[in-house]
């Protein structure tokens, strides 16, 4: 989102607290948005899918991975289905990755928060601190 659109909608405004609060209620809204879409594509075991799923705390890193969807460059979703949220500050670089980009997932040595992981992008080289948020 544009400075521009962050001050007209004012979230400029808010606290970190409430902008963390403000995150992750997003990411359960696009998270059960997702659920329901799946199901309604006739997808199979989307409708009952268990919470702890979308946020499951571990995920095993290495390469060999792609890019399945990405929203915007901030739900970026893999091609075994596991979906990661990206850190804002990382969401310029990554509404630019393509579908089928080759994908590195590492373990952030620094992390920040909940962004455990970082994507590498095999094809230039940019990375994007990561929030695992379970698989589809």
């Amino acid at each position: 989102m544009s400075p521009d659109k962050k001050r007209a909608a004012g979230l400029d405004k808010l606290t970190d607290q409430e902008k963390k609060a403000l995150n992750d209620f997003m990411i359960n809204l696009l998270s059960e948005v997702y659920a329901k879409g799946q199901a309604a594509c006739g997808a199979e075991n989307t409708a009952t899918v268990p919470r702890q799923r979308l946020t499951s705390p571990a995920y095993a890193t290495g390469g060999g991975h792609w890019i399945g969807s990405n929203a915007d460059g901030k739900i970026i979703t893999l091609e075994d289905g596991s979906i990661w949220q990206i850190a804002e500050l990382d969401q310029i670089d990554t509404q630019l990755w393509l579908p089928v980009t080759d994908i590195t997932v590492i373990s952030d040595r620094s992390p920040v928060g909940e962004y455990k992981y970082i994507l590498i992008n095999k094809d230039d080289g940019e990375k994007a601190h990561a929030k695992y948020l379970g698989h589809e």
